[in-house]
């Protein structure tokens, strides 16, 4: 992205040698996010004519540590007749802005209220902005709001890597300039998500990068998040640091609001491919050097999109339906399986955590998207694609997380059991050989993360009782809890 800055900007009212504080936040967040802030030609030849040669030459040395706009177009006879161009300074004016409806750059950052007032006139109200409106809105623009982590997994910039580590051997044998890109990334600032093996070096990393600017492929320039290296230690890859690592990305873009992620992955990695496939990454095609690209869809591009509860979260997710037509039940659950199978939720380490960020390697279903729920309980309503709302009992006692039903089963003995979730539980065994003295329904589901921050998760607040089994919340009552 690319902003044009009027030099009326860097004359302060007060003190010319001095930035105001409200631009000097400006462009610093405009430097962190990779923003290029321009200078226009006809500012430049302005200020030559300035008659002060003190106030001249200071302004001059701030506007010369700006690149200058190359090429800019000129504005047409009707464009300046809309404009409303009188004076040298209008016509000036009428440049900047004309870059602005060009599309030279995106935005005009002024003070000047009059430039302003003229560009709404030829429509760019919301592209010719005071220094104020712009900090607003890139503030929001380039706000971050990280997913809560779960102690073992942090997010730390790449030059905390070890370039050495074993995990980026098989990355140096696929891309012959990896290391030579791996510095860069350090220099950039970029940022990573990573886990520790036990011993010490790395279980699994992520690194990932924001685009706004950039096509795909078929697809066009779009605010997307790219997974730019993905690797699991082959020690771990039973632990589900794979799902771990990608329930940050995914929930990153959804906290973040970006529609779109991918990642680019060589055909020789059928296991990558296979992994990313069920969670809604689809092969759009191949880059020139090969890599396929798996690219997925956070956001739907049409609302009324006609997809099953279950098959909607499987393509959109973290995203998932909640309308009327989807059931919700209330799941009890005691906390010292909550922090197992939740540990983002209550990061303090625990038994199943450890200080130093390494993965802990007892539950693999804490670490899972995809996990298990064990009950007794006799009901036979739950569905795929319902909604599980997680009741964490006597300490919190509020709903905590939620979760989206993939698969249930009524099992009769432990066999049963484990040959339908497998590692996804955190119920010990002797536990699971005496719930099987009953049927037990065993619930493969989805973890989505914590309740909408508008929603509640205090039941008493909306006048409804704990559960004691897992219990369906009749619609209103959900809607009751999301405050609606």
């Amino acid at each position: 992205m690319r902003i044009l800055l009027d030099t009326n900007l860097l004359i302060g009212r007060e003190d010319p040698n001095v930035l105001s504080p409200t631009l000097g936040r400006l462009l610093q967040l405009l430097n962190e996010n990779a923003v290029t802030a321009l200078i226009h030609p006809a500012s430049l030849t302005e200020l030559d004519g300035d008659g002060d040669p003190q106030r001249r030459s200071v302004i001059l040395s701030k506007v010369r540590s700006y690149p200058v706009l190359d090429t800019p177009p000129a504005p047409t006879s009707e464009f300046l007749q809309q404009f409303g161009s009188t004076s040298a300074h209008d016509q000036v004016d009428a440049r900047l802005a004309y870059a602005v409806l060009r599309n030279a750059v995106s935005f005009l950052i002024t003070e000047d209220q009059g430039l302003i007032h003229r560009s709404n006139r030829v429509g760019l109200e919301k592209r010719v902005l005071s220094t104020d409106a712009a900090l607003r809105y890139f503030q929001a623009y380039f706000g971050r709001a990280p997913p809560p982590l779960p102690a073992h997994l942090r997010d730390v910039p790449v030059h905390d890597l070890d370039i050495d580590d074993p995990i980026f051997s098989s990355l140096k044998a696929d891309y012959p300039g990896f290391e030579a890109w791996f510095q860069k990334a350090c220099q950039e600032g970029r940022r990573c998500v990573r886990v520790r093996l036990p011993e010490g070096g790395l279980a699994g990393i992520l690194l990932y990068k924001e685009e706004s600017e950039e096509p795909l492929l078929h697809l066009p320039a779009n605010r997307r998040l790219k997974i730019a290296t993905f690797k699991v230690s082959d020690q771990l890859s039973r632990q589900g640091v794979g799902e771990l690592l990608l329930s940050f990305a995914l929930s990153y873009c959804r906290r973040n609001d970006f529609e779109e992620c991918y990642v680019t992955v060589f055909p020789h990695h059928p296991e990558v491919i296979d992994f990313l496939s069920p969670f809604g990454f689809k092969d759009i095609g191949p880059k020139p050097n090969s890599e396929r690209v798996l690219h997925k869809r956070i956001a739907p591009i049409n609302d009324h999109e006609e997809l099953s509860p279950l098959d909607f979260f499987r393509q959109y997710y973290p995203r998932y339906r909640e309308d009327s037509s989807v059931r919700k039940f209330l799941v009890p659950i005691k906390p010292p399986y909550h922090r197992q199978l939740f540990p983002e939720f209550d990061p303090t380490p625990g038994h199943q955590q450890t200080l130093d960020g390494s993965v802990p390697l007892t539950f693999a279903a804490g670490n899972a998207i995809r996990k298990a729920y064990l009950s007794n309980s006799a009901t036979g309503k739950v569905r795929a694609g319902d909604i599980l709302l997680f009741y964490r009992s006597e300490d919190e006692r509020r709903v905590t997380r939620v979760g989206l039903v993939e698969e249930t089963r009524v099992c009769q003995t432990p066999t049963e059991v484990i040959d339908f979730v497998g590692n996804r539980t955190v119920m010990p065994l002797d536990r699971l050989i005496e719930m099987c003295h009953r049927p037990v329904l065993a619930l493969l589901f989805w973890a989505a993360g914590g309740l909408p921050d508008n929603y509640r998760g205090d039941l008493a607040a909306v006048g409804l009782t704990p559960p004691i089994s897992i219990r369906e919340l009749k619609e209103e009552d959900y809607r009751a809890l999301c405050g609606k």
